[in-house]
């Protein structure tokens, strides 16, 4: 079983499939833990948590898939995700696993481009999973809360752009001679290994 939190903008009332017993605790879970959230106050976080959705997924089952159009940003609450890609056999090859507290699909969520991986539970998971589109309407009744959300993510990137250039600089160094195009296929291989989705 796989649990989705997801944020929309429309109906601003709670909708459950199961029970949510401890919504609060939720909340100060969002706000204290992932630092998308980082920075609001809690009226601001209500203001957009108000219509926080459940979804129930089987072990196995895809959050995305490479190559689908998704706006939706996740964040792992309980349990844990595979990230995989397609070599060019077609084989899936598992890139990462991710586990509480992580942030993904990022990429999609703010330049609406395809995904560049699947990611997969492979246990009961709880997530939240804040919708772009929803989210874009939404930071018009609340662009307050909007702005520190985006500030968030776009620090968050920059972070992970700045690890990816680490990462990069490492690979280069650990090779001997000069760098030819041939290599790109193994560094963006390497690369992949240490980056999401």
């Amino acid at each position: 079983m796989c649990y989705i939190w997801c944020l929309h903008a429309f109906p601003p009332v709670f909708r459950m499939t199961t029970s949510m017993k401890d919504v609060p605790a939720l909340t100060n879970l969002l706000l204290d833990e992932f630092s998308v959230f980082r920075d609001l106050e809690i009226e601001e976080y209500q203001s957009i948590a108000t219509a926080v959705d459940q979804r129930t997924y089987q072990d196995g089952e895809a959050l995305f898939e490479a190559g689908e159009l998704s706006r939706e940003l996740y964040g792992i609450i309980n349990g844990r995700v595979e990230i995989l890609r397609s070599d060019e056999s077609g084989r899936d090859r598992r890139l990462a696993i991710l586990e509480p507290h992580a942030v993904l699909g990022e990429l999609g969520f703010v330049l609406g481009e395809p995904r560049t991986a699947t990611v997969r539970a492979i246990e009961r998971l709880d997530v939240w999973c804040l919708n772009g589109r929803m989210f874009d309407a939404l930071a018009e009744a609340h662009s307050e809360a909007a702005r520190n959300i985006e500030s968030n993510i776009i620090r968050m990137m920059a972070q992970r752009l700045s690890d990816t250039n680490k990462q990069l600089i490492k690979l280069m160094e650990g090779r001997e001679g000069d760098y030819h195009v041939d290599d790109d296929d193994d560094i963006e291989d390497q690369l992949m290994r240490r980056w999401t989705v």
